[in-house]
């Protein structure tokens, strides 16, 4: 009994290697974990226009009115970096003077969040004793993603009184919703305050424009009164400015060498349109040319690009409801402009799929092109799970990194399911050549593998902004090479194994293998291929004369490669040209027109 035994191990190696690819339970189970958890994440993952940016970066501003760089360094950076160094989880700060403006970034540590730094900076900020001068104080999170999300026309053809009033409703209500954080309206007149009187007014009250400009903006800001602590955090408080509305600043008052004096007693204080407000115009359906408004819309921190515009565009038909003669018109959309790449991207999944399927087809046979086709999504939905896993977004340059694996995961399917349609033509049993195709394969496929994921390593690596900007370009290559080994002899070949039992007699094929059969006529062109290749090969290797000729046509290849690039036959630029939907137009007339 023992020496039996001990016969069925030594016909048996491999272990569980050979159990795993004799028994195709295991490849089917691991190819629905793959689907589920790929489909998940896809569908988990959010979009944005840029790659993450994990840093906690904070910027603060201030203005001093006619100091020079010297002396805002002394006057406002010197006091406001002591009492900023000692906040918790503060790396560096970097801080530039210049001619009456300070501006300073606050970089925090990765575990410290956005809010939390903006509230203790804005705390320390309101500790220090300033210059009483010294306006305009902001301590604002650096967010990466502030860009706009949507840009619309809006028109209406009762005039430009119903316009404007429609603009500042639409405005107004976008500006309410939690997803929006603010939206700006060009072509619609703005408003200015104007404040106007004799030079002699001004100069018997001994009134200057700098002395009134100062007073107002002291009046007009928000004033620092302390602040509320909880545990590690601080929350600034603040006086509101006296002058928020006319007349507020018609009242104001004026104490100078001469008299107290209120500013409406002898200047006038009116608002008006801007003049310096550029106008947009749009031609309607009909053809006629109207004022017309355009928003660009921004949203806010964290919010989903899709669920922002997806609001805005709500608001816009709301109001284009209330008011049959506004009509709006979107101009450009960062949401479209995504959903276009995604296209984009199955477009070309869906091209590759289609070619490496055609290609395997002709040379190996069906079910093999089928195999390798199917490894093409399920490496991409492997991919999508690491990008969950990290936290990642889909955007263009995880997209340009999706694009650039497509290229490459193909190839490690490719040498499986050749190799082994070759062992099985030679009527080889299917689980012996799944075992060979492992040994002879496996380890040099793991090292190309391993080489390419090294040499995006040191993108992985970099740090700061620039480091941060392209993290998933290498993050994604690696996680599609990573799985297209796995897929590839975890999945395709003990499937192939299955199959090509399930179509032989006891797992053994005499003859030409092919595993449901190549097209007709293509085999003997294969076998005309192969027979051309290899007489070339030979005359190569063995006679003298043609691999002088092979390297002399290499070099003259090599040298004239190098060459396009220098003599502008070929144009290199960092960013290609693109295709849009839209042009931009610049006219300008002269002055005297």
């Amino acid at each position: 009994m023992k020496k039996t035994s001990i016969k069925k191990e030594a016909k048996s190696p491999g272990g569980f290697l050979r159990e795993y690819l004799g028994t195709p339970v295991f490849a089917t189970v691991a190819l629905l974990v793959l689907l589920a958890a790929g489909v998940y994440s896809f569908v988990s993952l959010p979009r944005t226009v840029n790659p993450e940016i994990n840093l906690t970066l904070v910027n603060l501003s201030a203005v001093l009115p006619g100091a020079s760089p010297e002396e805002v360094e002394k006057l406002l950076a010197v006091p406001l970096e002591k009492e900023l160094s000692g906040l918790g989880g503060l790396k560096n700060i970097t801080s530039l003077a210049g001619e009456g403006h300070l501006l300073a970034t606050l970089e925090f540590e990765d575990e410290i969040d956005r809010q939390t730094a903006v509230a203790e900076a804005r705390a320390a900020v309101s500790r220090v004793d300033l210059p009483s001068l010294a306006r305009r104080v902001t301590v604002k999170a650096v967010n990466f993603e502030d860009e706009p999300i949507l840009r619309a026309a809006v028109y209406d053809s009762a005039g430009p009184v119903a316009l404007q009033k429609n603009v500042r409703a639409i405005k107004e209500e976008m500006e309410k919703s939690s997803l929006i954080d603010r939206v700006y309206a060009d072509g619609v007149g703005k408003k200015k305050i104007y404040i106007s009187a004799p030079a002699e007014e001004f100069f018997l009250r001994g009134v200057t424009p700098p002395l009134l400009r100062e007073l107002i903006w002291q009046k007009m800001l928000s004033q620092p009164a302390g602040e509320v602590r909880q545990g590690e955090s601080a929350l600034p408080l603040t006086v509101s400015g006296s002058v928020s509305t006319l007349d507020d600043l018609r009242a104001l008052p004026l104490k100078t060498a001469q008299g107290s004096y209120r500013l409406g007693d002898f200047a006038r204080v009116i608002e008006m349109e801007d003049p310096s407000t550029l106008g947009a115009f749009i031609t309607d359906r009909d053809g006629h040319i109207r004022p017309a408004a355009v928003l660009t819309v921004y949203r806010s921190l964290n919010a989903p690009i899709a669920a922002a515009t997806a609001e805005a565009e709500k608001i816009l038909r709301t109001a284009e409801e209330k008011s049959p003669t506004l009509q709006t018109v979107k101009i450009w959309s960062v949401n479209d402009d995504m959903n276009e790449q995604f296209a984009d991207l199955g477009r070309n999944l869906v091209l590759t799929v289609i070619l490496v399927f055609a290609l395997l087809w002709f040379f190996v046979g069906f079910a093999q092109a089928a195999a390798a086709a199917l490894s093409i999504p399920m490496v991409y939905l492997g991919a999508f799970a690491v990008m969950y896993f990290f936290d990642l977004s889909i955007n263009f340059i995880t997209l340009f990194s999706l694009l650039l694996g497509l290229g490459l995961l193909v190839d490690v399917t490719i040498v499986i399911i050749s190799a082994l349609a070759v062992r099985l033509r030679r009527a080889e049993e299917a689980l012996s050549a799944a075992m060979a195709v492992w040994r002879e394969f496996a380890g040099a496929l793991a090292i190309t593998t391993l080489t390419t994921v090294w040499a995006f390593l040191p993108l992985f690596l970099s740090s700061g902004v620039i480091g941060e900007y392209i993290k998933p370009i290498p993050i994604v290559v690696t996680a599609i090479l990573t799985f297209s080994f796995l897929v590839g002899f975890g999945i395709i070949l003990p499937l192939s194994v299955a199959w090509a039992r399930r179509l032989t007699a006891g797992g053994k094929v005499a003859g030409k293998f092919s595993l449901g059969g190549r097209p007709s006529g293509f085999a003997a062109s294969v076998g005309f291929l192969e027979k051309t290749y290899r007489k070339v090969l030979r005359k190569i290797i063995f006679r003298p004369r043609f691999r002088r000729s092979v390297w002399a046509v290499l070099t003259v290849f090599f040298l004239v490669s190098f060459a396009l690039p220098v003599l502008g036959l070929v144009r290199n630029e960092f960013f290609p040209s693109t295709d849009f939907s839209y042009l931009y137009v610049s006219a300008e007339l002269p002055a005297a027109a």
